[in-house]
């Protein structure tokens, strides 16, 4: 690898180097916050320059964010008064309605001091910091506006940001370039910029050696690298190959030892939903075990988010108002930019200083008031307008596949110069952000997916042209591709691809607009495709003695096709038949598919069917015991109540196959790749599934007795009710997948990754967990009785009810976990992370059962404490004397109620 080239070399930052202000009537002026200033030119909203200042009060004043662009252009900071109010004052808005808090908005950010102070924390230990949560859950706030404004009063930090887009590699160097040539123009900084994205898309420079460079350059500052919306790395960069090169990368300053890399760290938010994306890449998802999940907050932090911004301005809520609003917004995090949202609406009709209940009745409350403002906003435009607008926010939704619908970003020139001042009007009115890209294009978005879920009328837009967006989207991500590669005729559509895109610019073009980039690549495809078709008719003139030759192999191979399958045909119906099993070996060795033979019932004891082409094919009650299917194409295929006990189906692809209640004892599944099969109620009992691919299959009531699946890929399996008992599923991947009411006593789960999977009342009595991935899993009511988890990962895991008793905990991750009613009696806790995990009692029946660590082994005071509701626990009499509890407030679990709830 070489080292950053020469030309990029670095030179001293400009001190002096901000946005100026052209006077200050200034359009670009947003407004929100005392002295903030973030001004451009031609009424954008944030120009390209590398070191962004943002100018705010004294505590965060002079945060340099490099690469950080403000995406809205807000101008309600200053509201006029209620109409049915008055107000002697104009006051500035303290809450920040869909848009994320800034550094400048430190002052009024609230409710996230626990979790800044542990990012913070992290900082000091770790080069590597993923920020994980629900949308909405105040990701990009609580590294923004909490995180760097305590870093910059720490000193000596730089600060740089990026989101990954549909080009990761640019994002990133966009993001570096200007740490060490923060004096090139406009035009020098993109060239720069494309080149050291090559060089990072190559391996020609690696990212540590580009870090290690930025650290000769500022031996006194470390860097941090936020890399906001990660999750974009998924949803907008489709090709898989671009995907694994930039997180190897990233890998190469995350792995690295801390000591020599802590000059930098790298901090990445991403929705929690898009976890198991991420995770699908072993040596990345090995640095997430380590994440950071953002919590719901509790009552008293979202008191604090509504009261405290208000207080700071010398504005009441009317007696009882808080309190409704936080019975309206639940503890769901998503709901946080309703929260704000409505607080927002609320304050623009603040009466004398005071917000009323009055005027949170007619904004709509918390949960309506989003919906409500959308719906007043599109209810006002014109017929034509509202027909416009439905197209343009079509356009800014990538509707899910797996996940829930996400934003896109749009550009100006996709949408039409047209539609922009359209696009403007919606900016004002908060509903959309606009930006400029680095390359000078004007580009929009919503300004929350809190539009997107919760917004009923553009839901069913979406839901109405759901398959032509997605089908839009693939064009002009395909266009952009194509202008990426300069336009090279490899990327253009060929085929099935390029009839549909032809069809969609006839009939969808009126209701959702191809860019002009998009139309010319669709119709460069046809005229290739046209031309090409002239060549192929001047190849055409293959010599005569060489077709005779082929003719006569073909007539011959043919002959003895047909006699084959003359064979097959005349035992059909027969069950037992040798005749037929050599034909189809022979057909299988001429590479003839057999997806059309009918096999329905057939003998196929022992055949010898090596790399058999049985796509689709149907093979109902068929007896495969003992067969050869190694490396077999069974992809579809309907093997319902199919006998292949002691098959060998070694590396065979049996995507979507049916197997179900099909009897696999002892088979050899080695390698295969199973993935959406249906194994519903099937035998698997002493079954080898070594590296097997099992990515959404259904093994409902599936029978795992003694199954080998080690590093089997189990990724999102439906396992409700299936029997795992003394299963081997060492290091198997299980993130996501749904073992409701599973039989896993026994089962050795050693070091397996069950990252978020349902565990619902599973039957885990004495398993082997050792090291085992359970973050965000649903244990609720999970047998663990004696399981060994020492070293597991249960950070933010949901054990509510289950039974640990007797469980080997020994140094195990439960941060976050919700452990209200679960049994530890004679748990062994030594070590274990209690932090933040979350005691309490439930109603069961007629009975009150509290989280119970009685006679818990190897448990401190310090451990219990540093959990939430710790005092809602069970405890023996000593211990509860020891962590200062009075004998009355002391629980005992399982009180009987005579007047339960």
């Amino acid at each position: 690898m070489s080292q950053p080239p020469e030309n990029l070399e670095p030179q001293q930052p400009d001190a002096n180097l901000k946005q100026q202000a052209d006077s200050p009537t200034s359009q670009n002026v947003v407004q929100g916050n005392q002295n903030r200033v973030v001004q451009g030119k031609d009424n954008k909203a944030v120009q390209g320059d590398g070191n962004i200042v943002i100018q705010g009060n004294n505590n965060t004043q002079n945060i340099h964010i490099i690469n950080y662009y403000y995406r809205e252009d807000i101008r309600v900071a200053v509201v006029k008064p209620a109409e049915y109010g008055s107000t002697d004052e104009k006051l500035l808005c303290p809450y920040r309605g869909l848009f994320h808090f800034t550094p400048d908005d430190a002052e009024y950010f609230f409710g996230r001091e626990v979790f800044i102070e542990e990012l913070f924390k992290a900082t000091q230990a770790r080069n590597f910091i993923p920020v994980l949560g629900a949308s909405g859950s105040g990701k990009s706030s609580v590294v923004l506006a909490g995180l760097v404004p305590k870093l910059q009063q720490e000193g000596h930090w730089l600060f740089t940001h990026f989101r990954p887009g549909s080009n990761p590699f640019y994002g990133l160097a966009e993001a570096l370039v200007s740490l060490y040539t923060p004096n090139l123009d406009d035009t020098d900084r993109i060239a720069q910029t494309r080149k050291l994205s090559n060089y990072f898309c190559n391996g020609d420079v690696l990212l540590i050696d580009v870090i290690a460079k930025i650290q000769q350059n500022h031996p006194h500052h470390r860097v941090l690298l936020i890399a906001d919306q990660f999750e974009e790395l998924y949803t907008l960069c489709n090709d898989e190959k671009i995907r694994r090169n930039f997180l190897d990368c990233l890998l190469t300053i995350i792995q690295s030892p801390t000591s020599k890399s802590l000059s930098a760290v790298f901090v990445a938010t991403m929705r929690v939903d898009f976890l198991s994306y991420a995770l699908s890449y072993p040596e990345f998802a090995e640095q997430l075990k380590a994440d950071i999940k953002i919590r719901s907050m509790n009552r008293s932090e979202l008191t604090d988010v509504i009261a405290k911004p208000a207080q700071k301005l010398g504005v009441s809520f009317q007696d009882g108002l808080i309190e409704r609003i936080l019975d309206d917004v639940k503890s769901e995090p998503g709901n946080l930019p309703l929260l704000e949202f409505a607080l927002t609406l609320l304050w623009e009709k603040r009466t004398n200083k005071q917000l009323t209940h009055a005027a949170y009745e007619a904004i709509g409350e918390v949960q309506g008031a989003l919906a409500s403002h959308a719906d007043t906003i599109y209810r006002n435009l014109k017929t034509a307008e509202q027909q416009q607008v439905s197209r343009i926010f079509m356009q800014l939704v990538r509707p899910g596949e797996g996940t829930e619908d996400t934003r896109r970003v749009a550009t100006k020139a996709e949408l039409g110069e047209e539609n922009w001042s359209l696009v403007q009007s919606l900016a004002d009115a908060r509903l959309v952000v606009t930006s400029c890209s680095a390359l000078e294009q004007e580009t929009v978005e919503f300004a929350h997916e809190a539009l997107i879920q919760h917004w009923q009328l553009l839901q069913s837009w979406i839901d109405e042209n759901r398959n032509q967006i997605l089908q839009k989207n693939r064009i002009e991500r395909l266009a952009h591709e194509w202008e990426a590669n300069k336009k090279s005729p490899d990327y253009l559509l060929q085929g099935k691809q390029l009839n549909e895109a032809q069809t969609f610019g006839k009939k969808e073009s009126a209701n959702l607009t191809l860019s002009s980039l998009a139309t010319d690549f669709i119709q460069k495809s046809i005229r290739y495709r046209r031309n090409n078709r002239f060549r192929l008719i001047s190849f055409g003139f293959i010599p005569l003695i060489a077709l005779i030759v082929f003719l006569g192999f073909t007539i011959t191979r043919e002959f003895k096709i047909s006699q084959l399958r003359n064979t097959v045909e005349q035992v059909k119906g027969q069950k037992d038949s040798p005749a037929r099993i050599l034909a189809l070996q022979e057909l299988v060795k001429l590479g003839v598919s057999l997806n059309n033979i009918p096999l329905t019932g057939a003998n196929l004891d022992g055949a010898n069917l090596d790399g058999a082409i049985l796509t689709d094919a149907k093979l109902t009650g068929a007896n495969l015991d003992g067969a050869i299917l190694t490396d077999a194409k069974l992809t579809g295929a309907i093997l319902t109540d199919a006998k292949l006990t002691g098959a060998i189906l070694t590396d065979a692809k049996l995507t979507g196959a049916n197997l179900n209640a099909a009897n696999l004892n002892a088979t050899n599944l080695d390698g295969a790749i199973l993935t959406g099969a249906i194994l519903t109620g099937a035998i698997l009992t002493g079954a080898d599934l070594t590296g097997a691919n099992l990515d959404g299959a259904n093994f409902t009531g599936a029978d795992f007795i003694d199954v080998n699946s080690i590093d089997a890929n189990l990724k999102i399996a439906k396992l409700s009710g299936a029997s795992l008992k003394s299963a081997i599923l060492k290091s198997a991947n299980l993130d996501a997948a749904n073992l409701e009411s599973a039989k896993l006593d026994g089962a050795d789960l050693k070091s397996a990754k069950l990252d978020g999977a349902n565990l619902n009342v599973a039957n885990l009595n004495a398993a082997n967990l050792k090291s085992a991935n359970l973050n965000a899993a649903n244990l609720k009511s999970a047998n663990l009785k004696s399981a060994n988890l020492t070293g597991a990962g249960l950070n933010a895991a949901d054990l509510t009810g289950a039974n640990l008793d007797d469980a080997n905990l020994n140094a195990a991750d439960l941060t976050h976990a919700d452990l209200t009613s679960a049994d530890f009696t004679s748990a062994d806790l030594i070590g274990a992370n209690l932090e933040n995990a979350k005691f309490g009692c439930i109603q069961i029946n007629f009975f009150n059962q509290c989280t119970n660590l009685s006679n818990a082994k190897n448990l401190t005071p310090e451990q219990v404490k540093s959990a939430e509701n710790w005092q809602e626990a069970c405890y023996d009499l000593e211990f509860s004397k020891t962590l200062g509890l009075p004998p009355e407030n002391r629980k005992n679990c399982n009180v009987f109620l005579l007047h339960p709830s």
